[in-house]
């Protein structure tokens, strides 16, 4: 390539790179400004994570959440209904293999039997050990897309009440997220207005100091609604219908056996089988198979079962790996290195050319900001935060490594940020729950003025112990940014009466998509063959899958490429 070829790729590369950011307003950097407003004080404690004695173990017991569920779908919350419903969640470990809803490609799933072999019973009830009992509520509003159609994620976790001891090693651990995704509350008005009272809510937590108080809040606000919300929090839609989930960490360990730390993820269909309500394994976001990063196809217990479909899956996975997800991972460093004084979004103390430079505070803007995005057709059923089984960069090939630092080369960025293949590699680690949960931890991810920047630890597997305790990633790093977050969104200004956006044409389609699946899951439920109906239930599951593929792919209102995690 001659140097003015070389030159002019470069500078298409910072085009591509910039317009990601200002195409949607600089959204990946916004917040930097700074508010319109002076935000009140927020405490973390209140405001975005609640271990404390506002989280009522009895308000938010694991059978109540179930109950609601089973509610939301006008099913009748008795004791059989419940069990069986958490039967189905269970059935899923039973599985070795599953079929990518968008590619086809039928990947390998490890048997977990001794998670298959939970009684509901135990788990449902919050004095066995095997009990699974209220750790954490989490606000999750800055996963918010920037067309606000939905208002994040709000979460509460579950877990075993101790790790349960073991002959065979390792003492066993479950941690189950509900992760519902909310909705605007003023499709027909777009915009964060239908999210202000769920923004408002949380903020507003930071002022009241008796817990008690602070629990019967949270209560409504999870489990009947707040007025200006979109309805009470735990509700079926909002674990998959389309978008939200449940997630579980997973490490049940007996004499003779060798598990594996991992997280899988289900959403909520009342399809009718194999109960009135099922949780249905889905992929889990961000999680490429680990063996797309290969040169040549997989083998071993872990290969999927169609080596011709794996191959072209493969190929096409590097193919946008090296043409978007590269792009996206280091977006956010170099953005920084080209704003300049003057321009939306620049800030000094983020500079590392200005003497107001803020290093400690340079490393917490780039650990937050990036992202993959990667499209649902890659990604696979489980992933291992065990060992390097699913380490992007222990699996790549010596090929993308190249095509990595080929692409790397467009970038023109100083060289005392400038990141390499590994970096780029350790970064798509840390989007996946594996790697945000443990394989990536003390790995380098970047440089500032020559020096490391490394993806902080977790507390263990987990970021939030069975005591509540919150791992340094969290205390350290995620929940610093989530604070400004915050602040940032209370102080989003109305927009005019006169100048109010119409109706968002994409709400309505979303709402057209979701009758269209409503419909099949209704006709699965029709089916009288289990065959059938369970042939009617992937396909619902198939059309769900297109529309939470839309979600992931909008960009963000406070990070361009968000994280499922």
């Amino acid at each position: 390539m001659s140097d003015a070829n070389a030159s002019n790729s470069k500078i298409t590369v910072i085009a591509i790179l910039l317009s990601l950011s200002w195409a949607v307003g600089l959204c990946t950097i916004a917040s930097a400004q700074g508010p319109t407003c002076t935000a009140p004080p927020i405490d973390r404690t209140r405001s975005l994570v609640v271990t404390d004695a506002a989280l009522d173990k009895t308000k938010f017991a694991f059978s109540r959440t179930i109950d609601a569920i089973l509610g939301s779908l006008s099913i009748p919350k008795t004791a059989e209904n419940r069990e069986n419903f958490v039967k189905s969640l269970l059935t899923s470990f039973q599985d070795d293999d599953m079929v990518n809803p968008v590619s086809g490609l039928r990947m390998s799933v490890d048997l977990r039997p001794l998670e298959a072999g939970l009684d509901p019973k135990k788990l449902l009830n919050p004095t066995d050990p095997a009990g699974l009992v209220p750790v954490a509520l989490f606000n999750r509003l800055d996963a918010a897309p920037a067309d606000w159609s939905n208002c994040g994620e709000h979460r509460i976790i579950y877990s075993f009440k101790a790790p349960i001891p073991s002959a065979g090693g390792p003492p066993s651990r479950m941690v189950l997220i509900f992760e519902a995704r909310t909705d605007n509350a003023s499709p027909q008005k777009s915009g964060f207005e239908g999210c202000r009272a769920t923004a408002n809510f949380w903020r507003n937590l930071t002022d009241e100091n008796d817990s008690s108080k602070r629990a019967e809040r949270l209560e409504q606000f999870y489990y009947t609604g707040i007025t200006g919300a979109s309805g009470p929090v735990v509700q079926a839609k909002n674990y998959g219908g389309p978008l939200g989930q449940v997630r579980g960490n997973i490490f049940v360990n007996a004499a003779g056996t060798s598990p594996k730390w991992q997280l899988r993820e289900w959403i909520v269909v009342n399809s009718g089988q194999p109960t009135p309500a099922s949780f249905v394994s889905v992929t889990v976001k961000d999680n490429p198979l680990a063996q797309f990063y290969l040169d040549g196809n997989g083998s071993g217990p872990d290969a999927p079962k169609d080596a011709a479909l794996e191959t072209s899956e493969r190929v096409e996975f590097q193919n946008q790996f090296l043409s978007t997800s590269v792009t996206r991972l280091l977006e956010p460093d170099v953005v920084r290195n080209f704003l300049a004084a003057g321009q939306p979004g620049y800030r000094p103390e983020l500079d590392p050319k200005n003497a107001a430079f803020d290093e400690a505070k340079y490393r917490l803007d780039i650990l937050n900001r990036f992202g993959a995005r990667f499209e649902n057709r890659f990604n696979e059923f489980q992933s291992v935060s065990q060992g390097d089984e699913d380490n992007p960069e222990a699996k790549a090939g010596t090929a993308l490594k190249a095509g990595i630092d080929g692409k790397l080369n467009q970038f023109v960025i100083d060289v005392a940020q400038k990141p390499n293949s590994a970096h780029t590699l350790n970064r798509a680690g840390a989007v996946s729950c594996g790697g945000c949960h443990q394989f990536t931890a003390g790995k380098e991810v970047g440089r500032v003025k020559g020096n490391p920047i490394l993806w902080p630890a977790s507390a263990g597997f987990v970021h939030v112990t069975e005591d509540g305790g919150l791992s340094p990633a969290l205390t350290d790093v995620l929940l610093p940014f989530r604070q400004d977050r915050l602040a940032d969104a209370v102080c989003i200004e109305a927009a005019p009466v006169a100048m109010s956006p119409a109706p968002n044409a994409a709400i309505s389609l979303e709402g057209a998509r979701q009758s269209r699946w409503q419909g099949l899951v209704a006709a699965a439920r029709a089916q009288k063959d289990p065959s059938a109906q369970k042939a009617a239930t992937r396909e619902a599951v198939q059309a769900i899958t297109v529309q939470r593929q839309e979600e992931i792919q909008k960009p963000g209102y406070f990070v361009t490429n968000r994280r499922p995690h």
